[in-house]
């Protein structure tokens, strides 16, 4: 058994993006990944919620070339009203981290468990089933968000360290596992990426669990694309692919959490 895993998650699926989720699936598949993670995010950008937009409900519900496990991806994945000022970290985040969707960045605990419960309830609608896991956008969240999560029965997340089993109290279990991902914000940092996620991947070449996620502007650009498929080859020829819930299964199997 390959003791290096790999794990591939697809961010931001919406309406919006249904086009360029198609692609990314089909590349997927192209590529031999088996299985990856879908991020759904209940009404990007406050453009309509998906579960109401019947092609994109009726493509969630059909046949993929892959095993597809769902996620919940935040709730509108804009930050609105920001507060002024906040920590240090929060100010970086904001900044330097993305580009005005870190929802969760400063979200207490109870606006927090409102957006997660409704966001619980669209998740349903399509698919018939709670999420079991979140993944805030950015991978920025509040130091509430554990509480809140326990609260609305989502049991794990992530963050750009690793994943996090969430206990009943809101208690946190980690396994750190880093995320390559590439940006296209601006040429700056489209460009950056061609050299900075294959050096990671050499960085982190012996982790034991390496995080892969692409996101949906990644495929308007031939270069992005380029550099994603030569990664993904290069990985998936020495790691085992592993699925979200094996990925954390030890954590699941945990005797305690603190």
């Amino acid at each position: 058994m390959n003791e290096r895993k790999l794990h591939v998650a697809l961010h931001d699926v919406a309406p919006k993006h249904l086009a360029r989720a198609k692609r990314a699936e089909k590349l997927l598949a192209s590529l031999g990944v088996e299985k990856a993670t879908f991020l759904a995010v209940p009404d990007f950008h406050h453009e309509g919620r998906s579960d109401l937009a019947e092609p994109f409900v009726e493509w969630c519900r059909g046949p993929h070339p892959l095993e597809i496990e769902w996620a919940l991806h935040g709730y509108f994945h804009v930050e609105e009203n920001a507060p002024a000022g906040g920590s240090a970290r929060e100010r970086f985040d904001r900044a330097w981290m993305t580009g005005g969707e870190g929802e969760f960045l400063a979200l207490p605990a109870a606006e927090a468990e409102t957006r997660l419960r409704e966001g619980v309830r669209v998740h349903e609608s399509i698919f018939g089933a709670a999420p079991a896991h979140f993944v805030p956008p950015a991978w920025l969240w509040h130091e509430d968000l554990p509480r809140a999560l326990a609260a609305a029965g989502i049991r794990s997340f992530e963050a750009h360290k690793g994943l996090c089993v969430v206990g009943p109290d809101g208690g946190q279990e980690w396994l750190l596992a880093p995320v390559i991902s590439w940006a296209t914000r601006t040429l700056a940092r489209r460009i950056g990426s061609l050299y900075v996620c294959p050096a990671l991947a050499f960085l982190w070449r012996e982790t034991r669990l390496l995080r892969v996620a692409l996101h949906p502007f990644d495929f308007d650009w031939s270069s992005t694309q380029a550099s994603i498929e030569k990664l993904l080859k290069a990985q998936l020829e020495t790691r085992e692919q592993v699925s979200l819930a094996e990925a954390l299964d030890p954590l699941v199997r945990a005797p305690s959490r603190s």
